[in-house]
């Protein structure tokens, strides 16, 4: 494997999931909220950017590890994906916790709240996928530490 070819080819795919997710980022709306009132619609729409934002971050993930094992990690867009792909995690996980609170809220009155996904995972199965990602790029930025100094301040 060509090592610049491989290094410029996971810049562009990494690109292009970090313009996903700032395409999508004004569609999301603040992590689910009981108190909040706010129309069905709009939460569908926000459910629907944030599931398209969280995958584009994954699929980020899932880049830095094949550039990672392959090793050609380069610090040109690497650091800035995974520190998008973080925060987007992130927001997911807190997502997906506030959700289950609630629901957890309202069981008593045998109200179920729709998330807008469709997948087959339980919250807290997903919840601990998305944080295996996360933990995922921390340890890239324990690694690039060692390397590049403006790594540090992130962690």
């Amino acid at each position: 494997m060509d090592p610049v070819f491989a290094s410029q080819s996971a810049l562009i795919y990494l690109m292009y999931y970090i313009v996903q997710i700032i395409v999508y980022r004004p569609f999301t709306t603040q992590p689910y909220c009981s108190s909040a009132v706010r129309k069905d619609q709009i939460d569908l729409y926000s459910a629907k950017a944030l599931r398209a934002s969280t995958v584009a971050a994954r699929a980020i993930v899932r880049v830095l590890q094949a550039q990672n094992t392959a090793g050609v990690v380069s610090p040109d867009g690497v650091l800035y994906a995974a520190y998008y792909a973080t925060g987007q995690l992130l927001l997911r996980v807190w997502d997906l916790k506030a959700r289950e609170k609630a629901q957890k809220g309202k069981q008593n009155k045998n109200i179920i709240l729709g998330n807008g996904d469709s997948s087959k995972l339980s919250p807290a199965q997903e919840i601990d996928e998305l944080m295996a990602d996360v933990y995922v790029v921390m340890g890239l930025f324990e690694k690039a530490r060692e390397k590049w100094d403006f790594a540090q301040p992130i962690l």
